[in-house]
């Protein structure tokens, strides 16, 4: 899995490995603007190069899944499936089922963190279970009638304000009974891929693991370096520089990396 939660990088997974299933779990938005020149819109939060956010406007990722193999994305974000009364083709979820994906999920409006979770739970369960989106769909708001009953530390009342989160997941599809992927498929064993790269005479291990901050600066200098940037961390320096290294190959960037270590004061 990817490190990051950039567009970029979205859109090569997609494109590399192929999935029939997208879930995207964060943070939307839907622009009404009645009174400006531009259409309204819908977003989804990404994280930028250096970290911060950064909104995704639904066409552009409308755009990323077109003549992909993915048959059913599904927005766990707040008002991805919302859309103007005078302009039913806007937003989020609206946008990708124009673009042609056979089923798309958003939500109708602000969801907790908590109904998202029970929802994309107990809708990949009846998916495994080889049922059809829509009865998945139906299952899924079922088990978030009651999303924050037996919450530690919230009262019976409050948790009455959380009754209304299982409308809020909408499906838009032409064909609900078409079936995610074939189920009489040919089981096949993955590709071999190997247990380690190396990166001149550094083993690099097949996953990293945290480091988020640190690759994104890491990354962002080494694209304006000129002279061996050190790696400021007493333990896996090399292996961060090593992580970075791989997506700046082919680059015609002016630096050169180097990584060094050396023990907290």
């Amino acid at each position: 899995m990817p490190n990051d939660g950039r567009f970029g990088t979205l859109t090569a997974e997609v494109r590399a490995f192929r999935p029939h299933l997208v879930f995207l779990s964060g943070h939307g938005r839907f622009h009404r603007q009645p009174l400006a020149d531009g259409p309204d819109r819908g977003e989804f939060v990404f994280e930028g190069v250096h970290g911060a956010s950064a909104p995704i406007p639904d066409t552009e990722i409308a755009a990323a899944f077109v003549g992909s193999p993915v048959r059913c994305l599904v927005f766990a974000a707040c008002e991805s499936g919302k859309s103007a009364s005078d302009a039913l083709n806007s937003g989020l979820a609206r946008r990708l089922g124009l673009r042609g994906l056979p089923h798309v999920v958003g939500m109708r409006e602000s969801i907790l963190d908590r109904s998202g979770i029970r929802f994309a739970r107990a809708f990949c369960d009846a998916l495994a279970r080889r049922e059809r989106v829509d009865l998945a769909l139906q299952g899924a708001r079922r088990a978030i009638t009651r999303p924050l009953e037996g919450a530690d530390g919230l009262d019976p009342e409050s948790a009455e304000l959380s009754l209304g989160q299982w409308c809020l997941p909408m499906l838009l599809s032409a064909d609900p009974s078409r079936p995610l992927i074939d189920w009489e498929f040919d089981p096949k064993p993955p590709a071999r891929r190997p247990v380690n790269q190396s990166l001149a005479t550094v083993t690099l291990p097949p996953r990293l693991l945290g480091r988020r901050k640190e690759l994104r600066t890491l990354e962002g200098q080494l694209g304006r370096a000129r002279r061996p940037w050190p790696a400021p961390w007493p333990w896996g320096s090399s292996a961060t520089a090593g992580r970075s290294w791989p997506g700046r190959r082919g680059r015609k960037t002016p630096g050169r990396i180097s990584a060094s270590s050396w023990n907290w004061p």
